[in-house]
C-alpha cells in the first residue's frame, strides 16, 4: 500500500500492467456494490469514487452484470464532472 502523508493523504503506489506497461494503482476499487444491489445511492457512490480517484486509484473493477451496466456508468459520470 502507499505511504500515509500528513493530513491522512495516501501516496498511491503504481505497478506496470502487462506488456503495455500502463501505470495502474496497487489498490483497485471494486464497484459491484455501487449498482444499487446494496441499497447504494448514486450521490454517495460518486463521492466515494471521487475520493478514491483523489487518492490515486485508477484501477476499477466494473462489469455489465453489476446492475445491468450501472457500475460502468458511474466512473464515466465521475470523469465527466472532473475538469482536467
Amino acid at each position: 500500500m502507499g505511504n500515509c502523508q500528513p493530513g491522512g493523504e495516501i501516496d498511491m503506489k503504481l505497478r506496470h500492467f502487462g506488456r503495455a506497461g500502463w501505470p495502474v494503482s496497487e489498490i483497485g476499487y471494486g464497484m459491484w456494490g455501487m449498482a444499487g444491489w446494496s441499497g447504494s445511492q448514486d450521490a454517495e457512490s460518486l463521492a466515494s469514487l471521487q475520493r478514491a480517484i483523489d487518492l490515486g486509484c485508477n484501477f476499477f473493477d466494473t462489469a455489465w452484470a453489476y446492475g445491468d451496466g450501472h457500475s460502468e456508468e458511474l466512473p464515466r459520470q465521475s470523469a465527466a464532472r472532473k475538469s482536467f
